[in-house]
């Protein structure tokens, strides 16, 4: 009996655009998510603690660290750091995807380091994340970041 094998399925680029729209959407959402004031004075506690960050209102500064941060959230900059982790998975799956269509065996090895590769980039943006508010709250108004001493 004569029984066709289906071929396996070929990654175009049109599944390309759709997951990089795809991982700018999650994105979108995340930023949007990380954008309310409790999470925003979620960050500013963290980055207040870990970098023992004085008291807007003990060090005599006017300007509300809220409004820093919410500010420097609205920016591009803040995006990107928001998106950098999906940008890495989206390439990830993609590279998985041309090996899979070259004929080579994607599970478990590839597709678990591109998870892997990804929350080490979730954690690494957030880390990036956290200083770049620390350095937000630690300018004074309309000065530049200078280097501190040690």
């Amino acid at each position: 009996m004569n029984s066709i094998t289906p071929l396996p399925p070929k990654t175009s680029l049109t599944d390309v655009i759709a997951l990089f729209v795809f991982s700018l959407f999650i994105a979108g959402v995340l930023h949007l998510i990380r954008g309310q004031k409790l999470r925003l004075s979620e960050e500013i506690a963290i980055a207040s603690k870990r970098y023992s960050i004085p008291d807007s209102k003990q060090s005599g500064l006017s300007e509300d660290p809220a409004s820093k941060v919410r500010k420097f959230h609205s920016s591009v900059v803040a995006f990107i750091l928001t998106w950098l982790p999906f940008l890495v998975f989206v390439t990830g799956y993609t590279c998985c995807s041309l090996l899979r269509d070259a004929g080579y065996l994607i599970f478990p090895w590839p597709l678990l380091t591109v998870s892997l590769v990804f929350g080490l980039a979730l954690w690494v943006a957030q880390c990036i994340r956290i200083r770049s508010i620390r350095r937000v709250l630690l300018q004074g108004p309309n000065q530049h970041l200078q280097a501190t001493p040690r």
